[in-house]
């Protein structure tokens, strides 16, 4: 962490860039003795920028000073000493599209501008394949095996006796296993193993049965359904079902158009009916800032979804797509 220094951290989605960015942040907040030289940081997620992505230094240091003027003092005395005393942030970098390639953002990481700051940028690894100049890089692998253990050891599992239960299932299944090396799906497989012990088999029907209990404890939380019984995402029906496949075109969209954050109009064009708070538990609320911003829970399940909706269609319209 030196100034002027351009630091590159790529990672496959799930891997943990970004709760490495934001333990980060933490530390800073916390005057960790690696950060003595920072007196200002701002982590940046890239993807609140897709409505306005042609980004100024002003636009980001406003998600954390309203007052017009700390704003300007803040970027004044930040453009003066070129950056001196300053880390920015950026993660999601394959999250965010501008329309050209001379915005802030880009000259920031290139050293074009505020040369003295610190600069990390998290991206999956092709949104940086053009900026290998860096000073350092590095890449987040996720889990290796003695993480998986130590995570699995950590769940707060029902009973006690399912951590153990856990580990013979995967040593029996290494398909499930290496799904663990992507943190996030080591969370998913850890859950739905304490809510029922037959795991499925494949990664496919991992997600499936993920998306079924969002589904269940969204319409027990927001529609007292307490017995409701749903066997698969197939098997819905009625309202319930439209809604499911609104969200999952919307999850198509989005994910063919590269962007993560929704707004109340574009579920609204889909269904009117269909509202942030009961959005069968597959929309959440992410605060980035001083900005709450609506969003699928990660961009893998964004992903799963966009496929389902594919997956409905017909021969033709697969084909098409």
């Amino acid at each position: 962490m030196k100034p002027g220094h351009r630091i590159l951290i790529a990672g496959h989605p799930g891997s943990g860039k970004s709760t490495l960015v934001n333990k980060i942040a933490k530390d800073w907040s916390k005057c960790d003795i690696h950060f003595q030289s920072v007196r200002l940081l701002f982590l940046v997620h890239l993807r609140s920028f897709q409505s306005n992505p042609d980004v100024q230094l002003k636009d980001v240091v406003s998600q954390y000073f309203k007052d017009e003027l700390d704003l300007a003092t803040i970027c004044s005395y930040c453009v003066k000493s070129k950056g001196l005393g300053y880390c920015f942030i950026l993660d999601g970098l394959d999250e965010y599209q501008p329309r050209r390639k001379d915005v802030f953002i880009y000259q920031l990481i290139k050293k074009q501008c505020l040369e003295k700051a610190i600069v990390l940028t998290a991206s999956r690894p092709a949104a940086i394949a053009e900026y290998r100049e860096a000073d350092k890089q590095i890449e987040v692998l996720g889990f290796f095996n003695k993480q998986i253990s130590e995570y699995i050891n950590s769940y707060k599992f029902s009973t006690t006796d399912r951590c153990s239960s856990l580990k013979r299932y995967l040593d029996n299944h290494p398909n499930i296993h290496h799904m663990c090396y992507l943190p996030i799906q080591s969370a998913m497989i850890c859950f739905l193993f304490d809510v029922n012990e037959n795991l499925p088999d494949t990664e496919t029907q991992i997600y499936m049965e993920f998306a079924k209990h969002a589904i269940l404890r969204s319409l027990y939380r927001y529609e007292n359904k307490k017995h409701t019984y749903l066997e698969s995402v197939h098997s819905l029906t009625g309202d319930d079902r439209k809604v499911f496949l609104d969200i999952c075109s919307i999850a198509f969209e989005k994910t063919h158009a590269s962007v993560q954050i929704l707004l109340q109009s574009d579920v609204d064009k889909f269904n009117k009916d269909i509202k942030i708070g009961d959005s069968l538990g597959l929309i959440t609320i992410d605060t980035i800032g001083y900005q709450s911003m609506y969003t699928f829970c990660h961009l893998t399940f964004q992903e799963f979804l966009a496929a389902y909706h594919i997956y409905c269609q017909n021969d033709e319209v697969r084909h098409k797509i």
